[in-house]
């Protein structure tokens, strides 16, 4: 594994490292924040500020190309929200760096589907109802298990 990844971090650490100079850098930082009336968690890898912008990273060390064609996936604009909610008055960019190919990836930010999913999450009650007194309630509890947003409506 470590071969796997040495190139990839030895050029990471040549360019990020110079560009973390110029920026206040906050790292592992959880935040809070509500959007369309449900309140969101995220915990962010890096977030960069300077004069006139906040770069939010997500370091990935995976399969990227997965994350980048998942059409629920919502974490950059998790991030973008917060970001711009925090600092209304910069530049927001959100990116995943691809550690293992040494690459930094902006991702398009989804917030019309966000809200649509958001706006469609199952009531938990509703949801706990349904599962007591459907017959075909093995279905409702094995997609929660599997959901990626079963935190999101109290599934978890």
């Amino acid at each position: 594994i470590r071969i796997k990844y040495e190139n990839g971090i030895k050029k990471f650490c040549e360019i990020d490292f110079d560009r973390m100079k110029y920026s206040f850098n906050m790292v592992e930082k959880g935040v809070e924040f509500e959007f369309n009336g449900k309140k969101l968690y995220a915990k962010i890898d890096r977030v960069d500020i300077t004069d006139t912008e906040v770069r939010v990273i997500d370091y990935k060390t995976g399969d990227i190309s997965k994350v980048l064609t998942h059409p629920y996936d919502f974490q950059l604009t998790f991030y973008y929200l917060w970001a711009k909610a925090t600092y209304p008055d910069k530049k927001v960019v959100v990116a995943y760096y691809d550690i293992k190919n040494a690459e930094y990836i902006e991702a398009p930010i989804k917030i019309d589907e966000l809200k649509d999913v958001l706006d469609n999450l199952p009531n938990i009650s509703t949801m706990a109802k349904y599962i007591k007194t459907e017959k075909k309630s093995i279905k409702w509890i094995d997609i929660c298990r599997w959901c990626e947003y079963n935190i999101a409506c109290g599934r978890d």
